[in-house]
């Protein structure tokens, strides 16, 4: 970090490069964790994005996880992951309600009233606060578990899990109107008395 100046903060990434112009409310420090095991569910950063939900699938001096890549995973090497955090704090992952669709996004800041996320197709949104709910991350799926899928741009939808491969890493999911899809395992939360009702 490098500033902060004029009450924002200029920031180098791992590569070197610049990032001027960041409010402090943005930057959240990254959690000091213990001893990573292998089937860990973490909280960590990918080529493609940052701040991803990925399983822990070997510790040989680098720490690699699998993660979504489009229909499939990918197993890659990162510098630092932690455990997810909950609640609605930011880098928290949550669900929220906005015009009747139930979505699903990562925590950014938060107010007194509203939270501010990214939302599945990577939109920042202003939601208000009592519209947002901690999810539940289960580490491990098993069949006929009710879930909630989350896909952006459908948002949520209820179902049970019909399938599991990849270890767990991909989960087959039978939505409620008959049909099916394939979801990473972290797309999707157990139903709760909060998630279920608004979901479709």
């Amino acid at each position: 970090m490098v500033g902060p100046f004029d009450g924002v903060v200029s920031l180098l990434d791992r590569s070197g490069q610049r990032v001027d112009g960041v409010p402090p409310a943005l930057i959240h420090r990254a959690h000091r964790i213990g001893k990573l095991r292998v089937g860990d569910v973490v909280l960590c950063d990918a080529a493609a994005a940052a701040g991803v939900l990925a399983r822990v699938v070997a510790l040989d001096g680098a720490i690699r996880v699998t993660h979504a890549w489009g229909t499939t995973t990918e197993t890659i090497a990162v510098d630092h992951a932690e455990p997810p955090r909950t609640g609605v704090t930011p880098l928290a992952y949550v669900s929220y309600t906005q015009r009747g669709r139930l979505g699903r996004g990562l925590v950014l800041a938060v107010g007194p009233r509203h939270v501010w996320l990214r939302d599945a197709a990577g939109n920042m949104r202003t939601v208000a606060r009592a519209a947002v709910q901690a999810l539940r991350l289960p580490t491990q799926w098993t069949e006929q578990q009710k879930v909630v899928a989350y896909r952006w741009p459908s948002g949520g939808r209820r179902g049970r899990i019909a399938g599991l491969r990849e270890h767990g890493l991909l989960v087959e999911v039978a939505h409620d109107d008959g049909s099916r899809g394939e979801y990473f395992f972290a797309q999707l939360a157990a139903v709760t008395s909060e998630t279920a009702p608004a979901a479709r």
